[in-house]
């Protein structure tokens, strides 16, 4: 193949047996990967309209799947590190809802153990125990990302916590789980909760973070 002393140009012309094949200009030659590839789809156009445009929709939604997934990642919700863990409502038929202050304030202590993640503190949020606010007003406020809530009830000898992490700005329910658990399991379940809050996306925080026990 001649090596063409600078860089070949190429224009295509019709052609009755092939519908369009490159020819090379006088200073240089068409590589034969570009004239094979332009016979083949010339080919497929003519012979074979119809699957000529399948192939060119398919390249189309390709591009635009690409395109789309592309801006998705760039405009991924941002990793949650400031977090408050509102007061968990107390739904047992009798007087206990110092059980239900119990569970949250081993709740925050959990999460508190995550070094890159700042969690207000208990006596911060005991306050919104009983607010018309809504959960943007309440972000605002102590300047958190997200918010956990949820409920306990306790009957008889078992424990069942509802659990779930809300995104304040948008009123949307990132995550939510139920546990229950024998009396006696209370503090395991605690720092399974904990475990599978921060388990959750956007809330993976990285080996920075020291484990939950």
């Amino acid at each position: 193949m001649k090596i063409p002393s600078r860089r070949a140009e190429y224009s295509l012309t019709e052609n009755v047996a092939s519908p369009f094949q490159a020819e090379p200009r006088a200073d240089g030659e068409v590589p034969s990967a570009i004239i094979s590839l332009t016979s083949f789809w010339a080919r497929v156009r003519a012979q074979h309209p119809q699957v000529f445009i399948i192939a060119v929709l398919v390249t189309a939604v390709a591009i635009g799947l690409i395109f789309a997934f592309s801006r998705r990642s760039v405009t991924a919700q941002p990793q949650i590190t400031s977090i408050a863990v509102l007061p968990l409502a107390n739904l047992s038929a009798g007087p206990e809802e110092f059980f239900a202050d119990g569970m949250t304030e081993e709740l925050i202590t959990n999460l508190a153990k995550i070094k890159a993640l700042s969690v207000i503190a208990r006596t911060a949020v005991m306050r919104y125990r009983r607010t018309n606010k809504g959960p943007d007003e309440i972000a605002r406020e102590l300047g958190v990302q997200a918010l956990v809530e949820g409920s306990v009830q306790r009957v008889g000898g078992r424990v069942r916590v509802t659990v779930r992490l809300i995104e304040p700005h948008n009123f949307t329910e990132l995550w939510a789980e139920n546990y229950e658990r024998d009396a006696g399991d209370v503090l395991a379940m605690e720092s399974e909760i904990a475990r599978d809050l921060l388990m959750h996306p956007p809330m993976i925080i990285e080996t920075r973070m020291r484990r939950v026990p």
